[in-house]
Parts: C-alpha cells; structure tokens; sequence
C-alpha cells in the first residue's frame, strides 16, 4: 500500500470493497456534496487508481475500496479548495491533505457509506402486475372519454369564433 498514514488511519474503509456501480455512484454522492465537477468515473484493469482535474475524470481498478474512493474525490476537494499550481499542491501524507480526506471519510462514514440505498438501488425491481383486461378496457373508455372532451372545448371556441368573425363581417359589409 501507497500512502501509509492514509492505510494506517482508515483501516476499516480501506477493507469496504464496493461493486463498480456502488463505487459509480458514492463518487457521485460525494461530488454532488462537495459540488465537486466530477463529470465522469470509468474502471480499467490496472491496480491503480487516478484523478484527472482536466476533463473532471477518475480512473479505478475494478471493485474499489472506500478509502480509496474517497482518496481520489479528496484530489477533486483539494484542487477546489487550495488550486492546483506547483507553489498550492497539497502533498500526500501531510497535514493538509490529512485534514481534507478527514472531511471526506467523515461525510463518507456519517452517512453510513450509503449501504442502506446501495443496497435499494441494485436490488432487482419487482416485476409490475399485468392489468387485467377490464382494466384495459376502463383506461380505453377514460382515454377516449377526455378526448371526447377536449374536443368538445374546441368545438366551441371554433364556434364563438365563427360567431365574432360573422359579425365584424356583417359591421364590415354595412359600409359597402
């Protein structure tokens, strides 16, 4: 492991492995708390992970950890938060950085990294019950049934409208 104060500290998250669709959306949980321009996450083979403030890109290995998401979002924090110029960098391992991936992990751990809606999200959906064919036939009366009205509407706004015109018409013809 890399970055060892990080390994050290967050033990725990560093275990969480997520799916690639779990760990899709926590960085879109956590972008959208930080209002962070996070636009796209993609998973290649490699084993390691990286972010690209350039086009708001984070590439992971397939089935990250928590730490490790929340490591590459805190980039995304610390490019907002402190730039990204040489002189501004935030270094891994020091304090500043530590302090900023404490912010995430916190938000991270405080909402219990998202298992209970993970785990509603990926559950398949239960299949909805055919309508039975009276149903069908009563959606079919009620369609055509506001149809009949809406056209009844128009009928009579055509209606006063031929009326008003025949009278200009008929105001019109008496100067003739």
């Amino acid at each position: 492991m890399k970055y060892t104060k990080e390994n050290t500290k967050w033990k725990e998250e560093k275990e969480m492995k997520v799916s690639n669709e779990q760990a899709e959306m926590i960085v879109k949980k956590l972008a959208k708390h930080f209002k962070l321009p996070i636009r796209h996450v993609y998973f290649r083979q490699c084993r390691t992970s990286t972010a690209y403030r350039f086009g708001g890109r984070i590439k992971f290995w397939n089935n990250p950890d928590i730490g490790t998401i929340c490591h590459e979002v805190c980039h995304f924090y610390c490019w907002k938060k402190f730039g990204s110029m040489k002189g501004d960098k935030v270094r891994h391992g020091s304090k500043k950085w530590l302090n900023q991936m404490k912010i995430v992990m916190n938000y991270a751990k405080k909402k219990n990294y998202w298992k209970e809606e993970l785990e509603r999200r990926t559950q398949p959906k239960q299949p909805k019950p055919e309508p039975t064919k009276e149903e069908v036939r009563k959606k079919k009366i009620e369609r055509l049934e506001t149809s009949n009205k809406r056209h009844q509407t128009k009928i009579k706004r055509c209606t006063t409208l031929i009326k008003k015109n025949n009278r200009r018409i008929s105001a019109l013809k008496r100067f003739i």
